[in-house]
This record gives C-alpha cells, structure tokens and sequence, in this order.
C-alpha cells in the first residue's frame, strides 16, 4: 500500500482549509501594496513563520493525494507517485509551498501533473512565502526606525524645553523679559523657583 493511500476524512480536513489559505495567500500577496497596522503585520509574521515549518511526510502524502483525486482519468500508479512522494519529500518543502503547489495546480493543469511539475510549483511557493517574509522584515524595520526616530524626537523636545524653562527660570529671577517664552514654560519657571509675584512676570 503506498503512502498516498490516506482517508477520505484526511482529504476532506485539507480541503477544507482551502478558503482559509486562501484568504492568507491573499494577505501575503498585498505586503508590499498597503498599509498594515503593527497588529496585523505581528498576525502575519506569526502565521508565515508557521507556513515556512518543513511539511512532514504524511503531509505531503496526503495534499498529493488531493492532487490526484483531482484527475480521475489519469494513469498515475503506485510506482509513479511512491517516486513522486520521494522526490517532494527528499527537498523539504516548506507546508506552504506544498499547499500553493497543489492549489495552483488544481486549478491550473488540464492535464496529471508528473513530479517536475509538482516540484516546479513547490519552487514557485517557496519564493512566494519568502518573499513575504522579506517584506515583512522590512515592514517592521521600518516601524522600529520609525518609532526610534519618533523616540529620538521626544528626547529632544523635552531637553529643549527643560533648557528653556532652565534659562526662563533665570531670567525671572534677575526680572528680565520673559515674554517671548509660552505660558506653560513661564509658568513652570515660577513653580520651580517658586515665584508667586515677580512683578509684571
């Protein structure tokens, strides 16, 4: 009995994640496009670190067999997709690339497909679930320089402000023009010094 021999129930739990793959393949493919909150692109990295795991055996077996299902009229045999299965398995395809290759060729090929073209498919994947792991490192590099940049801003607003409330402090108490400061650094000045009426200031 070969390894492509899985139950009906296997096949049907695959296929029924199907719109939710889908769903995720759709996700990846707009990275580059649009504007993701820090949230979302957090979702994302988690679920394409799962997508890039090795697909086990059995996995393999057993989209391989949905793929197969697929060409009822086709002339595939134990020998031929034993090899197949081998051949898949020997490259250590990410689950991702299985699940894409057989997806696109489910609905793509008029005719049984033979391992090149499986393996062909897998490769196409394997580029597309990599790629949205480089855009998504760049995304969050992107917010992290952002955000340190926004950090570093902050910084220097507050050392401004602490400079000028220092130098406001000063000139109130040699009684010096102090109008060109904001209210709220004036009023700092005065709590600091703790100056209750320093004439007009």
């Amino acid at each position: 009995m070969t390894d492509l021999v899985v139950s009906k129930l296997e096949r049907v739990t695959a296929l029924s994640s199907v719109a939710n793959f889908e769903a995720f393949c759709a996700d990846i493919a707009v990275l580059n496009s649009i504007v993701m909150s820090i949230e979302k692109l957090g979702q994302l990295t988690r679920a394409v670190e799962a997508a890039r795991r090795p697909a086990t055996r059995e996995e393999i077996a057993i989209h391989l067999a949905m793929l197969m299902a697929n060409f009822p009229n086709g002339k595939a045999n134990e020998d031929s997709t034993s090899i197949m299965l081998e051949y898949i398995h020997a490259q250590q395809p990410s689950i991702f690339a299985v699940k894409r290759a057989v997806r696109h060729l489910i609905s793509t090929a008029k005719y049984q497909p033979v391992t090149a073209d499986v393996l062909e498919a897998i490769e196409s994947g394997t580029k597309e679930i990599n790629n949205a792991k480089w855009h998504l490192e760049l995304r969050l590099k992107e917010i992290a320089r952002r955000e340190e940049e926004e950090r570093q801003r902050k910084v220097e607003q507050e050392t401004t402000r602490e400079r000028d409330i220092e130098e406001c402090c000063r000139r109130l108490e040699d009684a010096k023009d102090v109008g060109w400061y904001k209210p709220d650094i004036i009023e700092e000045a005065r709590r600091r010094i703790g100056a209750e009426d320093l004439g007009g200031y």
